[in-house]
């Protein structure tokens, strides 16, 4: 399963998605993490609402709700929550959460392409 903006218009609000990933990198799977610390795919940054709802909103650069943090183990950390995106018990199609970080396969995310002097803890 991938990050996905479920098809998300790039001037609307709406979830970070899990969905089936394509056999040919897609836009709508095409996230990175900045070195600002941004899960972003092009102006949209990923921001944790409600301590827990992962959405995609306009990225605004002011760190605390956008600012995440990729460890080598491939885990993403929400330093502000304290906690680490999950996508345990959600169903392809929906909005990816933030859960109290563990040791699971379902809070580890691989990258194809990492520039290990920029983000990696």
């Amino acid at each position: 399963m991938c990050l996905d903006d479920l098809q998300l218009p790039d001037d609307k609000a709406g979830p970070l998605g899990l969905y089936q990933c394509h056999p040919r990198l897609e836009i709508s799977q095409f996230f990175s993490v900045s070195s600002r610390g941004e899960l972003r795919k092009e102006n949209v940054c990923a921001e944790v609402f409600n301590d827990r709802d992962v959405q995609l909103t306009e990225c605004h650069g002011h760190r605390r709700e956008q600012y995440w943090v990729l460890y080598k183990n491939g885990t993403i950390y929400h330093p502000s929550s304290e906690k680490c995106l999950s996508n345990e018990n959600v169903s392809m199609g929906h909005g990816l959460k933030v859960d109290r970080c563990k040791d699971t396969v379902y809070q580890r995310w691989k990258f194809d392409h990492i520039n290990n002097t920029a983000v990696l803890v």
